[in-house]
């Protein structure tokens, strides 16, 4: 949307638990209120993960079998959707989608079966049929509970495009492929690999924009993990800091991490205490101090979105359905009054755009 006084918001959802799928809403930018504008739900099931490409919209199919991706227009006047195509893709409980650059190709990645899928994007947006798969294999450190095999929860490329690097959630490591030609995948060298702590189950993770830092957020170590890369593209685990409040008792995994737009404050959600954590983020090092948490505004935050204006944070909280907008304060990078809400049964994902 081109107004600077508004701007869309799509949520993603799992239709298994009552909802319609792809919600569009319109976000008023002065006032904070959501205004619903249409739902989506007989394109896709369990929609649970969006992402966005200029006038086109991908979202998967998290699904115990028969997964898809599925490819929409989008009208950037009036945020609607309208289908493209899907294509079938092999794996168990996809959950995460990722353009590369160039927009020629999207990975998706297979929490069930550890299992990441590539697929061609056609001039027109429409998805081709995979090009490329790859199944990690293995038993982590956890072995009798969440790591009792591989789980692959993302995938990002490099800044130049040139690696994609994936977080297996259930091997405590972020690998490094190679990107070669027509969307193949080779593992690069041992010194490319990231390994973290056992049991902490990496999940996400952002870069920095000149591609020379990595902010990754574990699963069950609730923590941040600050990577330095260099010169040889090995990476170095320059910090590593909680998530969580100091004193903090009882279960709690780390979901999403997002960076404001000024790049000054870093932010992870917390689905247990029920908080978004909040960073300063030091422009020199890139290291993180910690400036405070804030309610996530309904119970356990799967995921959470900024406005480019930094003006809001929306939250959706998967369990009470609770998708809740805040104001944020550019001085602290905390949140301010809540200015709206509604309910989402099932709501896993918003994205501000």
């Amino acid at each position: 949307m081109q107004n600077k006084d508004k701007c869309f918001i799509y949520a993603g959802s799992y239709t298994d638990n009552g909802s319609k799928g792809i919600y569009l809403f319109e976000l008023d930018l002065n006032t904070g209120k959501l205004q619903p504008i249409e739902a989506y739900k007989e394109y896709s099931n369990n929609p649970s993960y969006l992402t966005i490409n200029g006038n086109r919209l991908y979202a998967v199919s998290e699904l115990e079998k028969g997964g898809e991706i599925t490819a929409f227009n989008r009208d950037e006047k009036t945020g609607k959707l309208t289908l493209i195509n899907s294509v079938k893709t092999e794996g168990v409980y996809m959950c995460h989608l990722h353009i590369w650059p160039g927009g020629k190709y999207i990975s998706a990645a297979n929490y069930g079966d550890g299992s990441l899928v590539v697929c061609p994007i056609a001039n027109d947006g429409s998805l081709l049929e995979p090009c490329e798969q790859i199944r990690h294999e293995g038993v982590g450190f956890l072995k009798d509970t969440r790591q009792e095999r591989a789980h692959i929860h993302s995938s990002i490329c490099s800044m130049d495009g040139k690696y994609l690097y994936v977080a297996d959630l259930g091997l405590d490591k972020v690998f490094c492929y190679e990107t070669v030609s027509d969307g193949k995948l080779r593992l690069s060298d041992e010194k490319k690999q990231i390994v973290v702590p056992p049991g902490e189950g990496p999940r996400h993770f952002i870069f920095t924009e000149d591609g020379n830092r990595m902010y990754l957020v574990t699963e069950m170590g609730s923590r941040v993990h600050v990577l330095e890369k260099n010169p040889d593209y090995s990476w170095s685990d320059i910090q590593s800091i909680s998530s969580l409040s100091e004193g903090f008792i009882g279960e709690n995994t780390a979901a999403e991490i997002k960076i404001s737009p000024d790049r000054r404050f870093l932010y992870v959600s917390n689905r247990g205490e029920n908080t978004i954590a909040v960073f300063s983020v030091d422009q020199t090092s890139g290291k993180l101090e910690t400036a405070g948490r804030f309610s996530s505004g309904g119970d356990f935050p799967r995921n959470f979105c900024i406005t480019s204006d930094g003006g809001y944070i929306i939250t959706s909280n998967q369990h009470d359905g609770m998708t809740s907008v805040f104001r944020l304060d550019s001085n602290t990078g905390m949140a301010g009054e809540k200015t709206d809400s509604t309910i989402i049964p099932g709501v896993s994902f918003v994205y501000a755009i």
